[in-house]
């Protein structure tokens, strides 16, 4: 978490979702980009790492974007980063280091968006 003025700072609830992978609880927010989709998430409960993770918009086709056949995060993606996370060192409980885990695109199994032009 982000401290700022001895506050510490969480996802907002409003601008974020929940998911329970586990039976832990997270909150999980998208940032679109251009040609990338940056994911962040944190334990709902803990006060510990966050963990970011970025997808290319280029598995919808060459020529997606964010506007042109745009990547759609979904819950089972979001489901399956943080268990990838897990087995790389991710502990959402614990307070230390952010954990980027780079580029997954290739590392995950993602489903093109249904409408995508992947020529």
């Amino acid at each position: 978490m982000v401290e700022i003025k001895n506050k510490k700072m969480a996802f907002p609830k409003n601008k974020s979702r929940r998911i329970v992978v586990n039976d832990h609880s997270y909150r999980w927010m998208v940032k679109t980009y251009y040609k990338t989709v940056r994911l962040s998430v944190m334990s709902e409960t803990h006060n510990g790492q966050k963990l970011f993770a970025i997808f290319q918009q280029s598995i919808n086709g060459a020529k997606a974007d964010k506007y042109a056949f745009p990547f759609i995060v979904t819950s089972q993606l979001v489901k399956d980063t943080i268990l990838y996370a897990l087995e790389n060192g991710y502990t959402p409980e614990s307070k230390g280091e952010n954990l980027e885990l780079g580029d997954l695109t290739n590392i995950i199994e993602i489903t093109p968006n249904k409408h995508a032009n992947l020529e």
